[in-house]
C-alpha cells in the first residue's frame, strides 16, 4: 500500500464510508444508465459490520486494524466501478464470500460460553485480510484492465482456496469449539494455501516449458556474450563516448514524448563498431539502473541465421525475453497460449498487439528494444520488421527503440526523418586511438617483458597517429595475426554482399555490377557519377554509341553497401573494399 492509502485505511473505523462510496457509485452509474445490483454486497457488509462490533473489544489498543476491513473494500469498489464488466465480477465475489461466512448469531450464542472464540475470530479475520490482499494485488497490478479476461480465472482459483477455508471454519460453529479444533483449522488453512501454491508452481513450470517449446523463440544471449567479450578484449572503455552523446541522453530521458527522441539509429560503414555500440548500450542500461532493472530485449541479426531474421521470430523472441525479464507478465502469455494458440504462433498482428500490451503494463519505467544488423535481413523482411518496430514505438511512449545498421537506402528512407541518427565512424576515434595505444604497449612488452623500453610512450604516440589516420574509423587488432584477422573480417563482411549479388540479382544485373566494380577498381581517380554512367554505356566491339543505351538502375543500391556517392563521385566505402 502507498502511505496515502495506509493513512486513509487507518482512519476508517466504520461501515459508513463504504455505504457512502456505494451510494456515490450508484448515483454516477444511474446518470449513465449503467446501474448495477449493489445489493449483492449486502450480506458481506452486514456480516463484517457485526464482526467489527465484536472484535472492536479486542482492538481498542490498535484501532487501525478495523481500517484493514473497511479500507480495502472501499478501494476495491473505487477501482472496479470504472469498468462495468469487472465491477459485476467483483460484486459476485463479495456476494459469494458473504453467503459463505457463518451466521453471526450463532457466534454470539457461544461467545460467552467458549474461551477460544477469540482464536476463531482471529482465524476469520486472517481469511478476510488474505482475501483483501489478493484482491488488491490483482486489481492494483498495472494492466489488469487490458488482461482481465486472461488473468481473472487465475484469481478465481486463488479465491476458491480462501472460500474453501472459510467454509471449513464454518463447520467449527456446529461443533464444540475447542482449542484442538481451532489448531486443526489453522493447520488445514495453511496446508490448503501451501498445497495451492505448490500445485500452482508445478503447473506454471509445466505451462512455461510447453509455451517455450511452442514458441521456439530464437534467443540472442550467446551473441551478446560473445560480442561483449570481444568488446572488452579491445578495452573496457570501448563505446563510452556514446553515453555522453546528447542524442543518447534524450533517448533515455523518460520525459521525452515525441517519437523521434525515442528512436536511436546507430549507423555507420561496415566494421565501424555498430554492433559493439549496441552491446555496450545494453550493458550500460542494466548497470546504471537505480531501482528495478528496466526490461531490455534485443536481437542481433546475422546473414547466416535466416530462421532468426523473420518478423515473426523476432516478435516471439521479444515476447519470450520480456516475460523472462518480468515474471508478472508470464500469466498473460500463458493465457494467450491457451486461448489463441494459432494466432500466438503465426499472426504478426496478434503478436504485435500482445507485445504492445505487455510493454504498456511493465511497471519499471522504460522498456528498451535493440535490433542490430537490420541491414543483414532480406530487404522485404527488414521493411516489415522496421514497420512493426516503429508502430510499437508510436503506440508505447515508455518504449525506447535502438536500431543498428548500415545506411542502406531503404532503411535510410524510413529512419532519416523519424529517428536520432548517430554515425559511429565519425565518433569513435577515441576508441580506435585507445585501442591502438594499448596494442602498441602490448607489443613493447612482448619485445621487452622485464625492462621498459626507453622513450616507448613517445614512440607509441608517433606510431599511433598515422595508424589511426589509416584506420579511418575501423578497429582492427595489431600484431602478428593482424593481416589474417583483417582479411577474415572483410571476407565475412563483403562476402555477404557478394553472396546477395549472386543469389538475388538477375544475370544482367550481375553483369552491370561487374562492370561498375571493374571501372571503379581500374580508375586512377574517383569517377564522377556521370562519367561512370557514360563509361557503362560503352560495350566491347561496338563502334557506335546509341543514345538509348542508358543505365537506369541506382548504382549504389545495385552494388550494395560497398560503394557510395560522395560529392558527386562514386567511390568504395573504404579502401579495404577496393583491396
Amino acid at each position: 500500500m502507498t502511505q496515502k492509502e495506509r493513512d486513509e485505511f487507518s482512519s476508517l473505523h466504520s461501515i459508513d464510508e463504504v455505504y457512502a462510496e456505494t451510494h456515490k457509485i450508484q448515483t454516477e452509474q444511474g446518470q449513465k444508465g449503467l446501474l448495477r445490483n449493489t445489493n449483492k454486497i449486502q450480506p458481506y457488509l452486514l456480516w463484517l459490520q457485526q464482526f467489527s462490533g465484536v472484535i472492536e473489544v479486542f482492538v481498542q489498543v490498535k484501532p487501525d486494524i478495523l481500517g484493514l476491513i473497511w479500507g480495502p473494500i472501499k478501494l476495491l469498489l473505487q477501482i472496479t466501478s470504472k469498468y462495468i464488466e469487472i465491477y459485476d465480477q467483483m460484486l459476485d465475489v463479495f456476494s459469494k464470500i458473504g453467503h459463505c461466512l457463518p451466521q453471526f448469531q450463532r457466534i454470539q450464542q457461544i461467545f460467552n460460553q467458549n474461551i477460544y472464540v477469540n482464536n476463531f475470530l482471529a482465524l476469520l479475520y486472517q481469511e478476510i485480510i488474505e482475501f483483501h490482499v489478493e484482491a488488491l494485488r490483482f486489481f492494483r497490478a498495472k494492466g489488469f484492465r487490458a488482461f482481465f479476461k486472461l488473468l481473472w480465472p487465475g484469481f478465481q482459483e486463488r479465491f476458491s482456496v480462501i472460500l474453501g477455508n472459510i467454509e471449513n471454519h464454518k463447520l467449527l460453529i456446529d461443533r464444540e469449539m475447542t482449542l484442538t479444533y481451532i489448531k486443526d483449522a489453522y493447520e488445514s488453512r495453511n496446508r490448503a494455501l501451501s498445497d495451492f501454491e505448490q500445485i500452482r508452481e508445478v503447473r506454471e513450470k509445466q505451462d512455461r516449458e510447453s509455451l517455450e517449446r511452442y514458441l521456439d523463440a530464437p534467443l540472442f544471449d550467446e551473441e551478446l556474450e560473445k560480442i561483449n567479450n570481444e568488446r572488452k578484449e579491445r578495452g573496457q572503455n570501448t563505446g563510452q563516448w556514446l553515453f555522453q552523446n546528447q542524442k543518447y541522453q534524450r533517448w533515455v530521458d523518460i520525459n521525452q514524448v515525441d517519437v523521434a527522441s525515442r528512436i536511436l539509429w546507430i549507423s555507420g560503414i561496415p566494421g565501424a563498431g555498430k554492433t559493439y555500440q549496441c552491446a555496450a548500450l545494453i550493458e550500460h542500461i542494466k548497470d546504471v539502473a537505480v531501482d528495478a532493472t528496466p526490461p531490455v530485449v534485443f536481437a542481433f541479426l546475422r546473414h547466416d541465421t535466416a530462421f532468426k531474421r523473420t518478423r515473426t521470430a523476432i516478435l516471439h523472441s521479444f515476447i519470450f525475453q520480456l516475460f523472462h525479464e518480468n515474471q508478472a507478465l508470464l500469466p498473460v502469455v500463458l493465457a494467450a497460449h491457451k486461448s489463441e494458440p494459432r494466432k500466438l504462433r503465426t499472426s504478426t498482428d496478434y503478436l504485435r498487439g500482445l507485445l504492445k500490451d505487455m510493454i504498456q503494463n511493465v511497471d519499471t519505467g522504460l522498456t528498451y528494444i535493440f535490433i542490430d544488423g537490420l541491414d543483414e535481413c532480406e530487404e522485404s523482411e527488414r521493411q516489415l520488421i522496421l514497420k512493426t518496430a516503429l508502430e510499437l514505438t508510436n503506440d508505447c511512449p515508455i518504449l525506447r527503440l535502438a536500431i543498428g545498421s548500415r545506411e542502406e537506402k531503404d532503411i535510410s528512407r524510413v529512419l532519416k526523418n523519424v529517428a536520432q541518427s548517430i554515425l559511429v565512424n565519425t565518433e569513435n576515434n577515441a576508441d580506435i586511438s585507445w585501442y591502438i595505444s594499448a596494442q602498441l604497449q602490448e607489443l613493447s612488452r612482448e619485445i621487452s617483458p622485464s625492462t621498459p623500453i626507453p622513450g616507448i610512450d613517445k614512440s607509441v604516440s608517433a606510431l599511433r597517429d598515422p595508424i589511426l589516420q589509416k584506420a579511418d574509423a575501423y578497429l582492427y587488432p595489431l600484431g602478428s595475426d593482424a593481416k589474417i584477422e583483417m582479411n577474415a573480417n572483410f571476407i565475412s563482411s563483403y562476402g555477404r554482399i557478394l553472396s546477395r549479388i549472386r543469389e538475388k540479382l538477375q544475370p544482367n544485373e550481375q553483369h552491370q555490377v561487374r562492370n561498375i566494380v571493374a571501372w571503379l577498381v581500374s580508375a586512377k581517380r574517383p569517377m564522377k557519377t556521370l562519367e561512370l554512367l557514360n563509361a557503362l554505356m560503352i560495350r566491347e566491339g561496338d563502334r557506335n554509341l546509341e543514345q538509348k543505351r542508358r543505365l537506369y538502375k541506382d548504382m549504389v543500391h545495385l552494388c550494395g553497401p560497398f560503394i557510395e556517392e560522395q560529392a558527386g563521385a562514386i567511390v568504395f566505402v573504404h579502401f579495404s573494399a577496393k583491396e
